[in-house]
C-alpha cells in the first residue's frame, strides 16, 4: 500500500484521556484528512465503554478496516469469530499506541483481504444469523447517537464537530438580540459534555437558563442559572432545548407537563442533520503516513523440566498446540520428560549444565541451552513445565499489534490443592472452567514473572545479550532469575495481556527453586 497515501478516520465520541492519546500518536504519523470517500482506509476506534463497540461495525459499514484501541474489550461475538481477520487491535498505553504507522505497511492483498472478511462478518451479526439473536444495528446506545455522523459530502462529523455545529445553528437562528430566550432542560451529564466544546463560540444563542428536576434552589453551572423546573415562569421562553441525546421522549413528556401543549421543543436528534448541513465546521484530527515493513506472528515457546514429567504430562500436551516451535529443555537422566517430548514433538534440548560451580540448579543456564535450539526470528514466550496455557491464546495475543520493544505477561490462576487431577480433567474438556479459580494473591502478578515472558529477541534492551544468553546465568537456584530478565525492560515496556494462564498448584512459594522437592500428583490428591 506505500504507492499511495492513506488516512486513519478516528471514531470516537469523547474528548477523554485515551482518545487525547490516539490523536497525539496518530498525529506523529503524518498528515489529517476527514475525507473517507476517497482517501481513508482505516478507523481508529477506542473503546472506552461497550457501547463504544458499535464503532467497528460502523466502520465495517462503511467500509473501512477498523483499529480497535484496547487493553480488555472482549466483543460478544469473539470466542466465534476471529476479528483479527478483518481488524487490527492496538493496546491503549502508549508503547503500543506508538505502533499506530504499522497497518499502513499492510500489503493491498491483505488490506482487500480484511474488507471482505469484514463484509461478510457485517452482514452476519446485521441479519440476525445463528451467531447472535441480537441486532446491533437496532440497539440504542446511552448517549450517543448514530456517530460518527457522515454528511452529505462523505465528510466525518465527530461529536465535538456535531455539537459546535448545533450551537452554531442555534446561534444563527436564536440570536442574543431575539425577543425571547431559549430555556435548556436538564442539567446532567449531557450538558457537561457539550459545554465542553462550545465555550468559545463567538456568537451563541441567547439562553434564559436551565431548568432542572432535581435542583431545589437556583444554582449556577457555567454561567448560567439553573432554577427548580417548577419556578420558572412561562412567560419568560418560547421555545426548550431537551439537553439530552438518550432519553428525549421522557423530557418531552415532562416538559409538555410543566409548560403546556404549545411550547416549541428543540431535540438534538432532529437538529443534527439541520445543523451539520448548514454549518461549515473544520473537521477533528484524523491521520495518515506511508510506510514498509512486516510483522511477522511466529511464536516459539520454551520450558525448563528435571524431574517435572507428572506435571509436563498434563501440561505439554495442550501447550504445544499454541507453538510454532516449543523446545523442552531437560537433564541427561530424566527419561521421562525426554520421551514426553518427543512423543508431542517438542524439541529436546538435553543439557546438565544446571549443576556445578555450587549451584542446585542454575535454570538461567538451562533455558539459554534451549535458545539455542529456537530459531529466535519470531516472538518466543518462557513459560514453566507446571503452566497450562488456554485455547486460542496465540490467536487472541496476535489478533493485537505488539511492540518488539516490550515485554507481554499474564495473569497466573492456581488450581484447586485437593482433587488435581479430576481438576485437570475437567479443564481438558473445557477450559472456561478456570474462569471460576480464585484469585488470590495479587502480588505474583504485578509484574512478568518467570511462567510467562512473552518478548521478541530483536528488543533493544537484548541488544548486550550476545550467544543467545539472554536469562542471567550467575544464580545457583531457579529463584531470582526471571526478575533480574524482566528488569531489562523499563517499566512502561511491560505490558499485561488481558490472559490468564493456569498454575498447577504444589506448594509454598519456592519450594522446588533448588531441584524438585514437592510431591507428585496423584489421584489422591
Amino acid at each position: 500500500m506505500s504507492n499511495k497515501i492513506f488516512n486513519f478516520a478516528l471514531f470516537a465520541n469523547n474528548g477523554s484521556r485515551l482518545v487525547k492519546r490516539v490523536l497525539y500518536w496518530a498525529e506523529k504519523v503524518g498528515t489529517v484528512t476527514s475525507d473517507i470517500n476517497n482517501l481513508t482506509q482505516f478507523a481508529l476506534c477506542p473503546i472506552i465503554k461497550d457501547a463504544d463497540e458499535l464503532y467497528v461495525y460502523k466502520a465495517l459499514e462503511l467500509g473501512v478496516v477498523p483499529i480497535i484501541i484496547s487493553d480488555t474489550h472482549i466483543f460478544q461475538f469473539e470466542k466465534v469469530h476471529n476479528y483479527s481477520s478483518f481488524s487490527f487491535k492496538i493496546g491503549a498505553n502508549d508503547s503500543e499506541l506508538s505502533l499506530l504507522g504499522e497497518v499502513l505497511h499492510t500489503s493491498q492483498i491483505a488490506y482487500d483481504r480484511m474488507l471482505e472478511n469484514g463484509q461478510t462478518f457485517f452482514e452476519k451479526i446485521r441479519h440476525k444469523d445463528k451467531i447472535s439473536n441480537k441486532n446491533y444495528f437496532t440497539s440504542e446506545i446511552d448517549g450517543v447517537f448514530d456517530f460518527p455522523v457522515i454528511n452529505s459530502e462523505k465528510i466525518i462529523l465527530t461529536e465535538r464537530d456535531i455539537f459546535i455545529s448545533i450551537w452554531t445553528y442555534l446561534g444563527k437562528k436564536y440570536p442574543t438580540t431575539s425577543s425571547k430566550p431559549i430555556l435548556l432542560f436538564g442539567a446532567g451529564k449531557f450538558l457537561k459534555r457539550l459545554f465542553a466544546y462550545i465555550a468559545d463560540i463567538s456568537f451563541p444563542p441567547n439562553i434564559l437558563g436551565i431548568a432542572d428536576d432535581g435542583v431545589k434552589k437556583q444554582e449556577s453551572f457555567q454561567n448560567l442559572t439553573v432554577f427548580p423546573s417548577n419556578e420558572i415562569s412561562r412567560n419568560d421562553f418560547d421555545t426548550i432545548l431537551l439537553a439530552t441525546d438518550s432519553i428525549e421522549h421522557i423530557l418531552e413528556k415532562r416538559t409538555y407537563e410543566l409548560y403546556g401543549e404549545d411550547v416549541e421543543i428543540l431535540k438534538i436528534s432532529e437538529l443534527i442533520s439541520k445543523a451539520t448541513s448548514e454549518v461549515d465546521v473544520a473537521p477533528a484530527n484524523i491521520i495518515s503516513k506511508k510506510g514498509n515493513s512486516k510483522y511477522k506472528r511466529k511464536l516459539e515457546g520454551i520450558v525448563v523440566c528435571v524431574g517435572y514429567s507428572d506435571f509436563l504430562s498434563w501440561t505439554l500436551p495442550q501447550n504445544i498446540e499454541v507453538f510454532d516451535k516449543f523446545v523442552v529443555v531437560t537433564s541427561s537422566d530424566d527419561i521421562k520428560t525426554q520421551e514426553l517430548a518427543k512423543k508431542y514433538g517438542a524439541v529436546l534440548a538435553i543439557s546438565d549444565c544446571y549443576k556445578g560451580d555450587e549451584a542446585s540448579f542454575n535454570k538461567g543456564k538451562m533455558l539459554n541451552a534451549g535458545f539455542l535450539e529456537l530459531d529466535l526470528d519470531g516472538w518466543v514466550l518462557v513459560t514453566d513445565a507446571d503452566v497450562l496455557l488456554k485455547k486460542g491464546i496465540k490467536q487472541r495475543i496476535f489478533s493485537r499489534l505488539l511492540n518488539k520493544e516490550c515485554l507481554y505477561y499474564s495473569i497466573r490462576l492456581n488450581t484447586p490443592s485437593f482433587q488435581k487431577t479430576k481438576w485437570l480433567s475437567s479443564f481438558y474438556k473445557d477450559d472456561e472452567i478456570a474462569n471460576k479459580l480464585h484469585f488470590s494473591d495479587p502480588g505474583s502478578n504485578r509484574m512478568p514473572w518467570g511462567y510467562f515472558q512473552l518478548f521478541h529477541p530483536s528488543a533493544s534492551c537484548l541488544a548486550t545479550c550476545a550467544n543467545s544468553k539472554y536469562y542471567p546465568e550467575n544464580f545457583p537456584t531457579a529463584g531470582e532469575v526471571d526478575y533480574v530478565f524482566q528488569e531489562l525492560w523499563d517499566n512502561e515496556y511491560k505490558i499485561l495481556l488481558p490472559e490468564t494462564v493456569v498454575h498447577i498448584e504444589h506448594g509454598a512459594l519456592g519450594i522446588n527453586w533448588e531441584g524438585r522437592k514437592s510431591s507428585l500428583i496423584t489421584n489422591e490428591q
